[in-house]
């Protein structure tokens, strides 16, 4: 990475396959974050700006299947929100503005495993 703190850290897997690969500009979190499991899925894909979430987020299961479609504005959901399980089928389908959800049109009856409740 050069001086001013701007490049790509990339880290890989004792088996030399990739484990991660992020963006940075200024010291900070500045374009694409890719993280890739063991068996070499690639399981999350988000962008950022100035550390902050930006854009359509993907994460998938170590299967392959997606597990979560999101879109972030300033770090908060926005828009269509779908989360689904290892088999692909749908757990939540929701609406978010401003980080805040507006509605919620299915639901299996568990909880979603958003970023944000992670935290």
């Amino acid at each position: 990475m050069a001086k001013d703190g701007a490049g790509v850290y990339v880290s890989h897997f004792s088996d030399g396959k990739m484990q991660f690969e992020i963006g940075f500009a200024r010291g900070m979190l500045n374009g694409r974050m890719r993280r890739w499991a063991q068996n070499g899925q690639l399981i999350l894909d988000c962008s950022y700006t100035d550390d902050v979430k930006e854009g359509r987020s993907k994460r998938w299961h170590e299967n392959g299947i997606l597990a979560e479609d999101a879109f972030y504005i300033d770090d908060k959901l926005e828009g269509e929100y779908a989360q689904y399980d290892e088999k692909g089928n749908s757990i939540l389908k929701a609406k978010f503005k401003d980080g805040q959800l507006v509605k919620d049109s299915a639901r299996t009856g568990q909880e979603p495993e958003t970023e944000e409740k992670k935290k």
